[in-house]
């Protein structure tokens, strides 16, 4: 959200800079809406920069994610789409645009992004992830386990990989230690939803 405030204030300095600014100014609005789960007032916001800035991908990356959040996976993974073809260079919307169409089932299509985004060189942590949520949807738990116990040895403090590790966990039937887990990322993320209803379900 200041990323977007600030680039908003300095967008008399860059080429389209009443259109760039204008852009900036509604991510913001949309960044705000979402931390405040305003979707419909989000996509509103995000809408309006897109029409701001069709070429940039970051407005697309906003209305993907209301989307996503609404249930629409269809609608995030065309926004998604979008935007990695206006910056196929861009490491940071792949793991979005992987995520989406795993979470849709369309594992064939999650893998050959993923290869894609390997040659970014992105970070190995990133990586072991992704191919950790690829596993889990495939139920191949063992593999999915693996990959989330060394993204963990890299991203030591983030509540979505013990969140993960804690699913694959129980639904490996080890209801104990994925409670352990799952308490591990209330630590680092005490507002977090999903390791909060892991609590209650282990």
């Amino acid at each position: 959200l200041e990323f977007y405030t600030v680039k908003s204030r300095l967008g008399g300095q860059v080429k389209d800079a009443q259109a760039k600014a204008k852009m900036f100014h509604y991510l913001a609005q949309g960044e705000k809406a979402l931390k405040e789960n305003r979707l419909d007032d989000a996509l509103s916001a995000f809408l309006t920069a897109r029409d701001s800035q069709y070429d940039e991908p970051n407005p697309l990356q906003g209305i993907a994610e209301v989307f996503r959040r609404k249930g629409d996976l269809t609608a995030a993974k065309q926004n998604l789409e979008k935007a990695v073809k206006l910056a196929p260079r861009n490491a940071a919307i792949y793991p979005k645009y992987i995520r989406v169409l795993i979470d849709a089932y369309e594992v064939e299509e999650a893998a050959q992004h993923l290869e894609a985004f390997k040659k970014l060189e992105p970070s190995p942590s990133v990586l072991d992830m992704l191919h950790g949520d690829l596993n889990y949807k495939q139920d191949k738990l063992r593999a999915a386990l693996a990959y989330y116990k060394r993204a963990l040895s890299g991203r030591s403090n983030d509540a979505t990989v013990y969140v993960s590790y804690g699913n694959a966990i129980f639904k490996n039937g080890n209801f104990a230690d994925s409670a352990f887990y799952y308490g591990l990322a209330l630590r680092f993320d005490p507002l977090n939803v999903d390791a909060t209803l892991g609590v209650g379900k282990s």
